[in-house]
């Protein structure tokens, strides 16, 4: 008897029979059997942030971390083909090198109005001139 309830362990994934039902570990909840336990993706499972080394549980990072996280790689929403950067870096691109960023004309303090995009604000400089 000793051996079949080794065997039978559902207290431990570490357990002999690979078909009976184990309950995740995790907190999920979920009855799996020790065979798929592998396959089961808990989203209550330790997970770590790849990008900043956050660490919480699989479904905090992926939900609430990632949205957030300063090291998330981003494109520029603009497309304007600038390749991935840091989430902490999109703000300097937009305001200081993104060519298509809507800025004011250079002359807006002294009253134009116009506004266009990084690229062709020289254009509107030349033709001002």
């Amino acid at each position: 008897l000793g051996s079949l309830e080794q065997h039978l362990n559902t207290n431990s994934s570490a357990g002999e029979c690979r078909y009976v039902d184990v309950v995740c570990p995790y907190a999920c909840g979920k009855r799996v059997q020790r065979c798929n336990f592998e396959e089961h993706q808990c989203p209550m499972r330790p997970f770590t942030c790849q990008y900043c080394s956050f660490e919480a549980t699989y479904q905090e990072v992926t939900e609430k971390h990632f949205p957030v996280c300063e090291k998330y790689p981003v494109l520029c929403p603009n497309e304007c083909g600038e390749k991935e950067m840091e989430r902490q870096n999109l703000k300097q691109h937009l305001e200081q090198t993104c060519p298509l960023e809507v800025i004011d004309c250079e002359f807006s303090y002294a009253g134009c109005g116009v506004k266009l995009q990084r690229c062709l604000i020289s254009a509107h400089m030349k033709e001002g001139m």
